[in-house]
Parts: structure tokens; sequence; C-alpha cells
């Protein structure tokens, strides 16, 4: 997928603090990650609008809740659409997700089951298109969703098709996760007439 690193294991070149707020990030030895301690979000200097994106996330805790934010108002916080991390769910019944679940768009469309755990290594694709945005997890497509809105700047008051930056949202206080090949491609924008523009 020609996907590029988005992290370089050794600091958080490329990323912007100035909405971390309570949230802690910092690469671990290992050259993950890692975000703790409150609210706060870790925000790309560069934005993306139709892309691919893959991570894959260990939540250290029970429940808790982060989320991949993407085509956000840059240096607004966290005000874009929100890929939801959250492994609970509700029943002893994954396809009833707590909080619309791991792979959700929150506030817009739950996950149709969660396939992650707590405590383990998942990894997540998340593909915009367009209006069209796809979310698989694990290699399950937990996600299938088009934006029907009437287009707007603003994402949460309607579709937004312009690019925006990417985010890393640390929640609470009780938010303690790591993350490790984040990658990314740009999707080549459609012409007119239908063909695919050349990126060469």
């Amino acid at each position: 997928l020609a996907l590029k690193p988005m992290l370089n294991g050794k600091d958080l070149a490329g990323w912007n603090t100035d909405n971390a707020e309570a949230s802690k990030y910092e690469i671990t030895p290992e050259g993950e990650l890692q975000v703790t301690n409150g609210r706060g979000i870790l925000e790309t200097d560069a934005s993306y609008g139709d892309f691919i994106m893959q991570l894959d996330a260990f939540v250290d805790g029970d429940g808790l809740n982060s989320g991949v934010f993407f085509r956000s108002i840059p240096r607004e916080y966290a005000n874009g659409y929100e890929s939801q991390i959250h492994n609970g769910y509700k029943d002893n019944d994954p396809t009833k997700p707590t909080d619309f679940g791991t792979g959700a768009i929150y506030r817009r469309v739950a996950a149709r089951k969660v396939v992650s755990k707590d405590h383990e290594w998942f990894t997540m694709t998340l593909v915009p298109a367009g209006p069209h945005v796809s979310v698989w997890v694990n290699g399950y497509q937990t996600t299938d969703w088009t934006d029907d809105r009437p287009e707007h700047d603003n994402p949460r008051n309607g579709l937004r098709l312009k690019p925006g930056t990417i985010a890393l949202q640390g929640h609470d206080p009780t938010t303690n996760l790591r993350f490790r090949n984040l990658r990314i491609a740009e999707l080549p924008k459609k012409l007119n007439h239908g063909d695919t523009e050349n990126t060469e």
C-alpha cells in the first residue's frame, strides 16, 4: 500500500502538542508512543483528506476510552471525525458495544462488533474516501458508513471533505495506551471523468 511511517520511534517530530493539555505523550524505549495522564490530543502537523491509515494500539487498562480523530480542523481541540477506541461491550455480547465500540465513528455509527481486547495489541485500518468511511479492526470490518449530511467546514455539523489533521486522544486520568506502526498513504484524487490522478 506504500504506507509511510508517521512516527520515527525517537521523538514527536511531525506532531503538534499545543492541545496536549493534561495528556502526557512520550516515546518508550521500544519506540512506541505512550499516552497517559489525562485529557488532551496529539495532532499531526500535516493535513489529510482521503487516505489509508493503519496503526497498532494497546489499551493498558479495562474499558479505557481513546480515539483517532481525522479531517480535524487544525489546532482546534478534537474537532474532527473520531474513530473510537473502546473495547467494552454489554451483556457479554460483543455486538453490543459500550460507547460505540472500537472501530466505530463516534456519535455517528456504532461498531458492528467489538473484536479487539484490552491488554492485547490490535490493528486498526481507517479509510476515509470522500463521504465514505471504512474501518477494520484485526481484519474485521467494523464500520462501513457514508456521511450523507450537507457539506460543512465543521465535521460535527456536517460532511467535511476538506483535509484536516489526525489526532490521538488522551481521554481522562485513567488513559494509558500505546501506539506503534502508525503509517499512512494518501489516496489519489478522483477526476471528473472517473479516472484517477497520476501521482507518479
